[in-house]
């Protein structure tokens, strides 16, 4: 059987080019360079879309198999890690989703980080804002002369949360991937639960 995540790339790439064959077919072979821009605009689109939902069915595929610690209404299913004893589960957040990984801690511990990212998700439109426009204003700090013509607003836009790793007193490391002028990046924003974002640390393209 294959995998969904394959199904649904074969059907973001399978769909407009069966469309384009067909009209290809009936309107005769010239019609090919006009149509080509319509099917790349299409692939693009239909990837935009999909592609968070493939990544969170890889992620809970993955996890399928693992012991579940806890469930959480708000959470959903925490599963740990057998091989690092990290506990992990997958948010809604924003647009589209983001994976959670506790480190491994004392369930006293876990209890308290739960209740920390289950702040983040009641307020996640707020957060999300917060974190990006935290690492983009030290981003800017950093590359000055860089990054001209951005400023914290436009450059907080070319970030997406990517991953929430929850240290066991609370603390916590946001990740974000990078895009446009950060394409490539990895940008970590740590806070604390008492002083919020106080650090960021990049990861530079190679």
């Amino acid at each position: 059987m294959k995998k969904p995540s394959s199904m649904l790339l074969q059907v973001v790439i399978g769909v407009p080019l069966m469309a384009a064959v067909l009209f290809i077919t009936i309107s005769g072979r010239s019609r090919l360079l006009q149509l080509l821009p319509f099917i790349l605009i299409t692939l693009a689109v239909l990837a935009m879309i999909l592609l968070p939902w493939v990544l969170r069915f890889v992620t809970l595929r993955r996890t399928a198999h693992w012991p579940v610690v806890c469930q959480d209404e708000l959470l959903g299913a925490l599963r740990k890690n057998p091989s690092d004893g990290t506990v992990e589960t997958v948010i809604p957040w924003c647009d589209g989703h983001a994976q959670v990984v506790f480190a491994p801690c004392q369930p006293a511990e876990l209890q308290y980080s739960i209740g920390v990212i289950k702040q983040f998700v009641y307020q996640q439109t707020e957060w999300d804002k917060g974190m990006r426009a935290f690492a983009a204003d030290r981003l800017l700090a950093e590359r000055v002369g860089g990054l001209p013509g951005f400023d914290v607003e436009s450059l907080s836009s070319c970030l997406s949360l990517d991953r929430i790793r929850m240290h066991h007193n609370g603390d916590y490391t946001y990740t974000f991937k990078g895009s446009g002028p950060l394409a490539g990046h990895t940008v970590d924003v740590l806070g604390t639960p008492g002083q919020g974002p106080v650090r960021m640390d990049r990861t530079l393209a190679q």
